[in-house]
């Protein structure tokens, strides 16, 4: 099953953090990849390259990344997901 999370990080200031997603942003981004289906993308919008670690930390691979112009401000949109494994289909004897 694929699904698509477009969620929107804590920020400091601009939206505050509530419950166990509080203690760091270490324990969103933990959360965004424990929720994401192995097949699966995030579409995430952070303030620098630096957030992006923390995606990375958790498995979650930046496929697309575009920095745009917000409000005076230049923060990045990006693809995240996993990397994909190639599963080589099983042989089976011929008879």
């Amino acid at each position: 099953m694929r699904n698509r999370l477009l969620p929107f990080g804590s920020w400091g200031s601009q939206v505050r953090a509530g419950g166990g997603l509080a203690a760091g942003p270490e324990q969103w981004w933990r959360e965004l990849a424990r929720v994401l289906a192995d097949d699966g993308r995030a579409v995430v919008l952070v303030p620098d390259a630096r957030a992006l670690s923390y995606a990375l930390d958790n498995g979650l691979t930046p496929t697309h990344v575009q920095q745009l112009s917000l409000f005076g401000s230049r923060p990045l949109l990006a693809r995240l997901e996993r990397p994909r494994t190639r599963h080589r289909p099983k042989r089976t004897a011929l008879r």
